[in-house]
């Protein structure tokens, strides 16, 4: 029965939360037909999101084809690197690319390093269990569900509306 109160809260509370939208240049990656950048936004109770975007060079403006990492290796820029041969394999034009993770933590640069620093991460949540994160208490936008969920619209919001993403041809 909440259901949509309860989101039109938690979004609500978002809008308080300054965007702080970053796009950095990953000049390594980057060729003469793609950029690629490092992308992150604030989001509630003072977590960050980040995530990984390779955009198209010349005139768009580009469909976009989102993916949310959430478990399995996780999201580290050698995934999505995988993701974007993925996307060049199966799609004739130019598409641009967004990985999105739903960890609070900057993504690591390869597995080795993800596996790494996610054992750390897990150390210090309760019971070694993010997902669990924040059920035991009152406030649910403090859940690792919430806060991820509500991270990842954000962060996708944000890329949908730069002017070389074309918004009719969005997909996930």
């Amino acid at each position: 029965e909440d259901f949509d109160a309860f989101w039109q809260s938690i979004f609500a509370q978002q809008k308080s939360v300054p965007e702080n939208f970053k796009m950095t240049e990953l000049p390594a990656l980057t060729t003469g037909e793609y950029s690629f950048y490092a992308v992150q936004c604030d989001n509630i109770n003072g977590k960050k999101v980040y995530g990984y975007l390779r955009l198209p060079r010349g005139k768009g403006p580009f469909p976009l084809l989102v993916y949310v990492e959430g478990h399995g290796r996780g999201q580290n820029l050698e995934v999505f690197q995988e993701h974007c041969q993925n996307v060049s394999r199966y799609c004739t034009g130019k598409v641009a690319a967004l990985t999105i993770s739903v960890h609070a933590f900057s993504p690591p640069e390869s597995d080795a390093e993800y596996k790494k620093f996610f054992a750390e991460y897990l150390e210090k949540c309760p019971g070694g269990n993010y997902w669990l994160s924040g059920l035991d208490g009152d406030d649910m936008s403090k859940t690792f569900f919430v806060q991820a969920i509500s991270g990842a619209v954000r962060l996708c919001n944000l890329v949908c509306a730069l002017p070389v993403i074309d918004q009719k041809r969005i997909t996930c």
